[in-house]
């Protein structure tokens, strides 16, 4: 199956408006660039390096005026300094998910999955267009022919350090792996690994096991690690780049589980009773204190209520002993507060290999809700949390910063801050950016050579932002060490705006 559509520059023109504005604000952040699109945007936008032209390109997925779902590809411009459209393809409505490609030593590719084929986007040639085409077979649990919605997936890493992708999917009883080799094919290997079955009442779903990639031997590979309730799977990567058949069990305290708590069924098949709730559930396994040891964070959560619950955030690093990764039983540090912890988010503020921890806190008492429904906000403060010298996790945060969820009962739908931790000014040292309101953004510099982690006061800059502003892009889409936004608008936003991005390049 391929599909061909050509691009044409005069229909394109038609209706794409660039429009380039200076920023109002003092301090001039960030340079303005809107755009009025063909199509309505549908996803967040990427930023990748796909065509040859200078600079990233903006992937930008969304339906067409017949409701077909499409892709359009805009690129920079030298001449004009702006973002043109290079290309838009039709998207066959067999396919279910994509990704971009890890391998950046070249132009990278996009990848897209149907339930029984991997396919790639190739741009178009002087001998040909552009268009979706086939590159390999594949099993997968995803047996519909036709997906009602296309959604991004990290399929394709390059799990093997050999600067070629290989792609990961899940079937129902072991897990594919298509591994590329250095003769430009690819060699497919299974795992013991098979997907997670509920049954509950008449309903029956599978669910992928969450995978973790990381050194777990200290060889300097990356391996692929599950986890049971006790135990970590870890299937080693080998120096040919495949992985071991039989996993090496790894012991840790038994009532760590790999599963949330909502998604587990007990005997009379119901779930846990959250009047008397204690869980643990593995969120990341990486290397947190920069010693090059994986380590183990874990999300705590108990409750003697539904309105009654606290997460705490415990963290159980890694030790070689007797040539083998070992974890205490009882977590090294943890991350508490008296409100509810949630949305982890782990950063590198100076890029040290020493990583940050940035969580939302709310209180989720009766009161507040009611007062939350009635207002249509709730406040939520942003807690960035460092490791210290004996790598512990301080108690008070690096910084703490005030931000809104709005709710909208009408439509049933939340909208979301924006909280992203990037390098605006390109010093090598993480900011803050928060969204305030629906027409500011506020950046709160770091300050390391200070008293202080970050600024005092921030820098407000001014723009019209999308209700869901979680969903903005943060990318260096040209190179220069800046961090840059990309806003799209959704349902909770003004129809007019569905097919309208705004780019925000920092100056």
């Amino acid at each position: 199956m391929k599909l061909n559509i050509n691009f044409s520059s005069r229909f394109f023109a038609l209706y794409v408006a660039l429009l380039s504005c200076p920023s109002q604000a003092a301090d001039s952040v960030f340079a303005v660039q809107d755009l009025q699109l063909p199509i309505a945007v549908s996803h967040p936008v990427i930023s990748a390096n796909l065509l040859t032209n200078e600079g990233n390109e903006l992937l930008v997925m969304g339906v067409n005026e017949l409701q077909q779902r499409s892709l359009l590809i805009l690129g920079f411009d030298k001449k004009t300094q702006q973002y043109q459209p290079q290309d838009i393809i039709v998207l066959p409505p067999a396919l279910f998910a994509f990704d971009i490609g890890d391998d950046k030593s070249t132009l990278q590719r996009l990848y897209f999955l149907s339930k029984d084929q991997l396919w790639h986007y190739r741009p178009a040639t002087a001998d040909q267009p552009s268009a979706i085409v086939p590159q390999t077979a594949i099993r997968s649990m995803y047996l519909a022919d036709n997906a009602d919605f296309i959604q991004q997936r990290d399929f394709a890493q390059d799990i093997n350090y050999d600067g070629k992708d290989d792609f990961i999917i899940a079937d129902f009883e072991q897990l594919n792996l298509w591994l590329s080799n250095n003769a430009g094919s690819l060699t497919h290997q299974q795992l013991a690994i098979s997907t997670h079955l509920r049954v509950e009442d008449e309903r029956i779903s599978f669910n992928e096991v969450k995978l973790y990639f990381a050194d777990m031997n200290n060889d300097s590979l990356k391996d692929i690690v599950t986890v049971d309730d006790g135990q970590l799977q870890v299937f080693q990567q080998d120096n040919d780049g495949q992985f071991t058949v039989t996993p090496q069990p790894i012991t840790i305290h038994p009532s760590i589980s790999g599963i949330n708590w909502w998604d587990k069924i007990e005997a009379d098949g119901q779930n846990p009773d959250q009047s008397n709730l204690q869980h643990r559930v593995v969120e990341d396994i990486r290397d947190f204190n920069g010693d090059k040891i994986a380590d183990m964070m874990v999300r705590f959560t108990q409750s003697s209520g539904v309105l009654d619950k606290t997460n705490d955030y415990e963290l159980y690093l890694g030790q070689i002993k007797d040539q083998q990764l070992q974890f205490n039983l009882q977590a090294d540090s943890q991350i508490q507060s008296d409100e509810t912890l949630s949305g982890l988010q782990i950063v590198d503020i100076e890029e040290d290999g020493k990583l940050e921890v940035m969580l939302s806190a709310f209180d989720l008492g009766l009161t507040q809700i009611i007062s939350a429904l009635l207002a249509g906000s709730i406040d939520q403060e942003m807690l960035l949390f460092s490791l210290n010298e004996q790598h512990h996790f301080n108690p008070k945060p690096l910084s703490v910063q005030d931000v809104e969820i709005t709710f909208s009962l009408s439509r049933g739908r939340s909208g979301e801050p924006m909280v992203k931790i990037a390098d605006v000014n390109a010093d090598g040292y993480k900011d803050i950016l928060l969204s305030s309101g629906d027409d500011k953004i506020e950046i709160i510099y770091a300050t390391p050579q200070g008293k202080r982690a970050f600024a005092r006061k921030s820098v407000k800059f001014s723009v019209a932002l999308p209700s869901n502003a979680k969903e903005i892009t943060d990318a260096d889409i040209n190179n220069d060490g800046k961090t840059d936004l990309i806003l799209h608008y959704g349902r909770l936003d003004a129809e007019a705006l569905l097919k309208h991005i705004t780019i925000l390049t920092a100056r």
